[in-house]
């Protein structure tokens, strides 16, 4: 009878079903009683589902850019729902509202079974490998994630899952704070953990109700912003429901400072802006200060946010307060000035990086800094604190009302150590007449290479005699490709005949051996040559073509589609017109293009373009063919989806096609004379080529021994070990491509071998990297550099494993492609 009894307690605990019948411990029990204290949305109600968010903007396939998650969803009226995200994330969603939806297509969201949810991450946690594993963006800690899926289990009645999920967060490493030293209970360790995540939701809900990390939160961010009073209550909440956090004086402080604004708030005037109109500016300059506790930017720029950018849709620019002083400008600034120091609160959220918790909010004084800036046209520098940079604006105030606005503006812009735009920008409004001799002064001063490149481009932009003297002479005698180029380029603007010649000698001098960089010069050579039209420059691409290194042919055989289409533009890439190419400079661009189509070698590089065509990893090959199909579409055919298979067969037809008419010997066009497979054996490897073959070689005895077998990580991954440890006599590298078409022939390996010896009796060092795309979009990929002995062990190869794993697709008519390479080098 006891053991029918413990089977049934134990069958009835498997399936969730009698929660009073299994315990999740004191431990456990006593972390989900505090875990409901907090304020969280309830979930045992709630509906769990998938969210998907289709936003308006088309991706590469032509389809709608989607984004989805897994949440417990609340439906509310007018046909909106609220969600809790499994990151604790939380947000009102307009769902199939049209009046709602406007920044959105409508939202929708879709039942899931949570216990097969539950169940799945349960085994994903006690199969995973035990040592760290990055989980770059995650917006909440693993630990703290997995123990909230627990008590989500234990409010849902699933108590052994519950039990088994909380057994497992405790056993997670640390992440987060790793680096924090002091033993703590597992409710203290939760209670850090979220309280971080409470304290990022915190900060971040100046910016609106609901703003937060997710793109979804974005939609209340742009048009409703809590009360200050909200947000006081808000971080009172914080401050009594997480004493143990590190964020608790942060709280404190910000409820200090709240206090004193909803009191101030409370006690200011009401005042419309047609009565403040009327007012005398000082009076004017003293509330719109005052309201820059309200100003709302979502604009981030780097690791700040521009307060003066437009403001959210919606919102009139005409009443924002920043844009109302930086129009009344000077008047302004001795209010301004006093108003660095000020600490209070604005709207606007800023960050360093929106993936983990940098977010600071704008005080009032760090928005007057900005607009001063705007009024200045220079960027102020930002001292370590309010009052470091309130000295350095008073000392720029104090020379400008002694100099004048004309004088001043003259100075900074022949010191050369600012961006000359903006001040330039002013100048010529009120004083043309003294432009030019500023900006050329400046540019004999230019503090940084990039500095003299913003000079040059003014100097274009003034089309005087004496600013072509000065572009003509950093054109032949600057001091780096870049500034040469830079003057090339706006030579080329004013329709200076010098710049081909100059052009190709430029070019004729740039050393083959560099690899395309923005920063050396070399991509605005390729694109000045390109859009020349000229059969000079088009020739010089083509000189000592084998010579160069394949991130030069790659760059050249790309921009040649993208500059040469006719067009009065080149592209949005480029802002310079693009002339009609000559005859012989188109007919010199395709035989180069010719000739690249026999390039097989790889770039690691993805992306998409806006003709559908996605590329991970692509050879330059097939980005001479893609060039070739823009500059002469009807001849040379580009499909923009395709397999390696039918990209060989289309690039050697497009090379015949050129060759037949040039009476060229033609090449042979590939043949794979293989049988369809049925869609369970799609991985099944049908192809093995090595390169280069050598009798005996043992990446030819292994590779070979896979034809005929299904591809496996462990395929790939046992041909990189045999490298990592020496087995492979003579060879020191791999270059590994697994590639398979839509048409269920199979799988083709091919392996170049590096030759070598393997360092031994020494050091070694390891450098590797990783690719896997399915239908040309990049699911997994890694690189990766250390010593051997150290660094590739068994946990190494078993973690890429079951990455590779993953990344293998389902469908069998998936197009995919598995790149792999390994060097080993003595040190």
């Amino acid at each position: 009878m006891k053991t029918a009894f413990l089977v049934l307690v134990l069958f009835l605990a498997g399936r969730g079903g009698w929660a009073a019948a299994v315990s999740v411990g004191a431990e456990a029990e006593e972390c989900f009683e505090w875990f409901g204290t907090l304020g969280f949305p309830e979930v045992k109600e709630a509906v769990f589902a998938e969210v998907r968010i289709t936003y308006g903007r088309r991706n590469a396939e032509g389809g709608q850019e989607s984004y989805t998650f897994y949440g417990y969803v609340t439906p509310r009226p007018n046909k909106r729902f609220f969600v809790l995200d499994v990151n604790l994330v939380q947000g009102e969603l307009p769902g199939d509202d049209p009046a709602a939806a406007k920044m959105f297509l409508p939202v929708r969201y879709a039942e899931r079974s949570f216990v097969d949810y539950a169940r799945g991450q349960m085994e994903a946690l006690r199969t995973a490998p035990k040592e760290y594993r990055s989980r770059f963006g995650a917006l909440l800690d693993q630990k703290a994630e997995v123990f909230f899926l627990a008590y989500a289990c234990w409010r849902k009645g699933e108590i052994a899952l519950a039990g088994g999920l909380f057994e497992e967060a405790q056993k997670l490493e640390i992440q987060r704070f790793a680096n924090d030293a002091g033993e703590r209970t597992m409710r203290q360790e939760i209670e850090r953990q979220i309280s971080h995540q409470a304290m990022w939701d915190a900060v971040v809900r100046f910016g609106g109700k609901g703003f937060s990390r997710r793109p979804y939160a974005l939609y209340a961010a742009l048009r409703e912003l809590a009360p200050r009073t909200e947000l006081l209550e808000h971080f009172r909440h914080f401050v009594r429901l997480y004493p143990g956090s590190a964020h608790l004086e942060r709280a404190k402080k910000t409820v200090a400072m709240l206090e004193k604004m909803v009191a101030e708030d409370a006690a200011h005037p009401a005042i419309t802006d047609e009565e403040l109109a009327k007012l005398p500016v000082e009076a004017q300059v003293r509330e719109w200060i005052f309201r820059l506790r309200d100003t709302h930017a979502i604009h981030q720029m780097s690791e700040g946010v521009s307060i003066l950018w437009p403001e959210p849709a919606g919102v009139d620019r005409k009443r924002s307060a920043a844009h109302r002083l930086a129009d009344i400008g000077y008047p302004a600034v001795p209010q301004l000035i006093e108003a660095l120091v000020d600490e209070r609160f604005s709207r606007s959220v800023r960050c360093r990086r929106s993936f983990y918790f940098s977010h600071e909010v704008l005080t009032v004084g760090d928005c007057a800094l900005q607009i001063l800036d705007q009024i200045a046209g220079r960027t102020f520098r930002r001292g370590d604190t309010a009052e470091a940079s309130r000295a350095g604006v008073r000392e720029w105030w104090g020379k400008f009302q002694h100099q004048g606005e004309r004088e001043s503006l003259i100075e900074t812009i022949e010191a050369g150590t600012d961006d000359p735009r903006p001040l330039v920008t002013k100048l010529q409004k009120k004083y043309p007449e003294v432009v030019e001799k500023a900006v050329l002064a400046g540019a004999a001063k230019a503090a940084s290479d990039w500095r003299l490149i913003q000079y040059l481009e003014l100097a274009g932009d003034l089309q005087t005699d004496a600013a072509g003297v000065f572009l003509l002479r950093e054109a032949n005698a600057g001091k780096t490709v870049m500034i040469r180029a830079a003057a090339l380029r706006q030579l080329w603007k004013g329709d200076s005949k010098e710049v081909v010649p100059l052009l190709v000698e430029e070019w004729r001098r740039f050393p083959k051996e560099a690899e395309a960089q923005r920063a050396n010069g070399f991509d605005d050579l390729v694109e000045l040559l390109c859009i020349t039209g000229d059969a000079r420059a088009i020739g010089a691409l083509a000189e000592d073509w084998e010579g160069r290194v394949a991130g030069q042919r790659f760059h050249i055989v790309s921009r040649l589609g993208v500059f040469m289409r006719p067009r009065e533009k080149s592209d949005w890439l480029s802002d310079l017109k693009a002339k009609a190419p000559e005859l012989s400079a188109k007919e010199s661009a395709i035989e180069l293009l010719v000739r690249a189509l026999e390039d097989t070698k790889i770039e690691y590089l993805s992306g998409s373009s806006g003709d559908g065509y996605s590329y991970s990893c692509p050879r330059i090959c097939e980005f001479a063919l893609r060039s070739l199909s823009q500059i002469t579409p009807p001849t040379y055919a580009f499909s923009t989806k395709a397999g390696r298979f039918r990209r060989d067969v289309e690039r050697i037809t497009a090379a015949n096609v050129w060759r037949k008419t040039h009476g060229k010997p033609l090449l042979p066009v590939p043949q794979r004379n293989l049988p369809e497979l049925p869609p369970e054996q799609a991985l099944k490897i049908t192809t093995v080529a090595v390169i280069p073959t050598r009798a005996g070689s043992p990446a030819e005895a292994q590779a070979t021994a896979l034809k005929g077998k299904l591809l496996t990580p462990v395929s790939i991954t046992e041909l990189m070990r045999a490298v990592a440890s020496g087995r492979m006599e003579g060879v020191c590298g791999l270059e590994i491509e697994a590639t398979r078409d839509d048409d269920l022939r199979g799988v083709a390996l091919t392996i170049r071998e590096v030759a070598g010896e393997f360092p031994r009796g020494e050091q070694a060092d390891y450098d590797i990297r990783w690719m896997v795309a399915v239908d040309e979009k990049e699911t997994h990929g890694t690189s990766q550099s250390g010593q051997l002995g150290s660094g590739l062990n068994a946990a190494y190869w078993a973690k890429e494993e079951k990455d590779l794993e993953a990344a293998l697709p389902a469908r069998p008519e998936a197009l995919l492609r598995i790149r792999a390479e390994i060097m080993v080098k003595g040190k």
